[in-house]
């Protein structure tokens, strides 16, 4: 399911890219790359949103990228995490 949901982000197929990140997350409870990778798909989603539907978006990113840091806070996937979190933050 991952690089299916990676071949949807490179074809800017968010929704196509988050429903195999969720099945990956089914498959594979605590896996880093799926958590990682759901963030940011929430998170572009949540830019195209308006506001209470944006805050919904941000909100689900937030939980999937902190998930993601918490995996392996020193892994290149958690600092990826931290890094969005801070834009969004920003945002």
């Amino acid at each position: 399911p991952c690089r299916k949901g990676l071949a949807d982000l490179r074809a800017d197929n968010f929704g196509e890219a988050a429903s195999h990140y969720k099945e990956a997350l089914r498959l594979f409870p605590n896996a880093q790359e799926p958590l990682w990778r759901l963030g940011f798909v929430h998170a572009e989603i949540s830019s195209w949103r308006q506001s209470t539907a944006k805050d919904e978006e941000l909100a689900t990113a937030r939980k999937f990228l902190t998930a993601a840091v918490e995996v392996d806070p020193t892994s290149e996937m958690a600092q990826n995490a931290r890094n969005k979190l801070r834009q969004i933050a920003v945002a």
